[in-house]
C-alpha cells in the first residue's frame, strides 16, 4: 500500500468508526476496490483547492474521478454560455475548479465547464471495428461508451448513415475520440469539430482538421495570433452547413490553449484522460495537459515503463509554478476493467457495504468511481439506495480479487427488464454439456448455437475443447440455480 493511502486510513480512524472509516479508506486509495456509498459518504474537512478532468460518473451532487462535489452555487457553463447540473449526463467530460476535503473524497464545485468534442452527421459506420465517422473525424467506441436512451438499440448498430450525433470522449494523440457519451441530435445543421488545423490554403480560405475540410471564408476568428490561422494551431470550429463536397462552412473559428492548466500554483490536481503527447516519464501530456514526474510519484496497476501514447491513466498531483501537474500518483486503467459482462435481475441488496447479488453467486460491488444510470426511470441522483431487488441491470467490470466471484462495477445501469439474461467471464471449469463463469452453472444442449469471437459457428466439442480460462458470453434463461444458455460464443477482450 501506498505511503499516501496508509495516511488517508490513519486519518479516517480517527474521525468515524473503524468499519466506516476502514471502507472510506480502502476507496480513496485507488483501484476500485472501495466500497462506500458515495451516497454514505461523510465529509472532511480542511478543504483543499482542487482542478478535476475527468467524466461526470454520477449525481447527487456531480462525481467525478472518485470525488463527490456539491454545486449549490458553483458556475456551471457549456463551452462557456451558461447552463445548469441538469445539463449534464454520466460520460461527460467535464472541466471543475473547485475545493476538496481533507478526506478526497468529498467537495465542492465553484466552476463546472463541458463541451462535446464532435457534433454532426454520421458519414460512415464500421461495425466490425466498432468505430464510426463524423465530419471525417473517427469515433471509437467501447464497452465504457454509453449510448443515450434515444439510440436503440443501446449500441453502435442503433446509429444509421445521416444522424445527427453529440460526441463527448477522450481524445487520442491522432484527434480521434473515444467516446464516452453518444446522444442523438435533432438538428442536422448544427457543426463543431476540434482539432489541428493542417494544409492551410489562405488563398482558397480552408483547410483541414485530419480529412474534414474547413471553409473559412466566412468564419469569425477568436483567441488566434494576430487573429490570424496557421498550420499547427488547436481549434474549435462551428459551423451551420456543408458544403456539395462534404466540407464544412466554418461559421465561427477559435484557437484553443490545449496546455493551459486551470487554478493556482500548488493546487492539487487529478485528470483522468489518455496520454496525448509523450516525449519521456517525466515529460508528456494527459489530456492535452502537460504532466512531469519524479522519484516520489507512485505508480497504480503499472510502471513508469508503461506511459506511452494513448495509455489511459488518471494522474493525481499539484499543479507548479510553471503550471504543470507534478504527479503524486498515476494510476493506469486496467486491462480487464470491463472483461465482465451481466445482464440480470438484482436477487439481493446489503446497501450498508454498497453490494448487490446477481445469478446467485456473485457480489457485485459499487465504488465511488462507479458510472451510474438510470436508463429505465431516468432517476437522478441515483444510487445503490435507489435499487430494488428484481430490478434488472446491466453491470460492466472486474474480478476482485480473482477467483472470490465478486465484481468491483466500472459501469452499472438499471434498464427495463429483458426475457434473457448474459454472463460474460472467464470459464472457470467445463463438465460437457456445462461450465461454469463466475462460479454460475452454464448448462447447454442440443438448442444451444456455439461461436468463435468472429461470430461464426462452431461445434460443440471446439468449444469445450478450449474454453478453460477464456473469455466467454453466455446467454439465455436463468431459473435461480442455472443458466440454460441459448447462445455462447468467444469474445475478444476489447468486446
Amino acid at each position: 500500500m501506498s505511503t499516501n493511502c496508509a495516511n488517508k486510513i490513519l486519518h479516517a480512524m480517527t474521525v468515524v468508526l473503524f468499519s466506516i472509516a476502514l471502507a472510506i479508506a480502502l476507496a480513496a486509495c485507488g483501484g476500485g476496490s472501495g466500497s462506500l456509498s458515495p451516497a454514505n459518504t461523510p465529509a472532511g474537512t480542511n478543504p483543499t483547492p482542487i482542478v478535476a478532468v475527468g467524466p461526470v460518473t454520477g449525481f447527487g451532487s456531480v462525481f467525478i474521478n472518485g470525488v463527490r462535489f456539491q454545486t449549490s452555487g458553483a458556475s456551471i457553463t457549456h463551452d462557456a454560455l451558461p447552463a445548469s447540473e441538469g445539463d449534464l449526463a454520466v460520460g461527460y467530460i467535464v472541466t471543475l475548479v473547485g475545493k476538496v476535503n481533507s478526506d478526497e473524497l468529498n467537495g465542492t464545485a465553484s466552476e463546472i465547464d463541458y463541451d462535446e468534442e464532435l457534433e454532426g452527421q454520421v458519414n460512415s459506420i464500421d461495425l466490425p471495428n466498432n468505430r464510426f465517422v463524423v465530419l471525417g473525424q473517427t469515433v471509437l467506441v467501447d464497452a465504457m461508451t454509453f449510448f443515450d436512451d434515444d439510440i436503440i438499440p443501446p449500441s453502435l448498430d442503433g446509429l444509421a448513415l445521416g444522424d445527427s450525433v453529440e460526441v463527448h470522449g477522450y481524445v487520442t494523440a491522432d484527434f480521434e475520440i473515444l467516446a464516452t457519451r453518444i446522444e442523438l441530435e435533432d438538428s442536422s445543421t448544427e457543426f463543431e469539430v476540434t482539432g489541428i488545423i493542417e494544409n492551410l490554403d489562405p488563398g482558397g480560405l480552408q483547410f483541414n482538421i485530419n480529412s474534414l475540410y474547413v471553409d473559412y471564408s466566412i468564419a469569425m476568428i477568436d483567441d488566434c495570433p494576430g487573429s490570424m490561422l496557421q498550420d499547427g494551431l488547436l481549434v474549435e470550429v462551428e459551423g451551420d452547413s456543408t458544403g456539395p463536397a462534404g466540407e464544412l462552412i466554418a461559421r465561427e473559428i477559435e484557437c484553443k490553449d490545449d496546455d493551459d492548466l486551470p487554478g493556482d500554483d500548488d493546487d492539487l490536481v487529478e485528470i483522468d484522460g489518455l496520454i496525448t503527447r509523450f516525449v519521456s516519464t517525466t515529460d508528456f501530456d494527459v489530456a492535452r495537459f502537460p504532466v512531469t514526474t519524479n522519484g516520489q510519484t507512485e505508480y497504480e496497476n503499472g510502471t513508469a515503463a508503461d506511459l506511452a501514447l494513448n495509455v489511459h491513466v488518471e494522474v493525481d498531483g499539484n499543479r507548479n509554478a510553471d503550471g504543470v501537474l507534478v504527479a503524486r500518483e498515476i494510476e493506469f486503467d486496467r486491462d480487464d476493467d470491463d472483461d465482465i459482462k451481466i445482464e440480470a435481475q438484482v436477487e439481493s441488496i446489503d446497501a450498508v457495504n454498497n453490494q448487490l447479488t446477481v445469478l446467485g453467486t456473485i457480489t457485485v460491488r459499487i465504488t465511488t468511481t462507479t458510472m451510474l444510470e438510470d436508463d429505465r426511470d431516468d432517476m437522478r441522483p441515483f444510487s445503490i439506495d435507489n435499487i430494488n431487488v428484481g430490478d434488472f441491470v446491466e453491470i460492466r467490470g472486474f474480478e476482485d480479487p480473482p477467483g472470490s466471484h465478486i465484481v468491483v462495477a466500472v459501469r452499472l445501469e438499471r434498464d427495463e427488464d429483458d426475457n434473457e439474461v448474459e454472463l460474460q467471464g472467464a470459464v472457470e471449469s467445463v463438465t460437457e454439456p456445462d461450465f461454469v463463469i463466475l462460479g454460475v452453472a452454464v448448462h447447454t444442449d442440443a438448442g444451444t448455437e456455439f461461436e468463435n469471437d468472429a461470430d461464426s459457428p462452431i461445434q460443440p466439442a471446439d468449444f469445450f475443447a478450449n474454453a478453460v480460462g477464456q473469455l466467454v458470453k453466455a446467454e439465455g434463461q436463468w431459473n435461480g440455480s442455472v443458466l440454460f444458455a441459448d447462445e455462447v460464443e468467444f469474445e475478444r477482450e476489447d468486446d
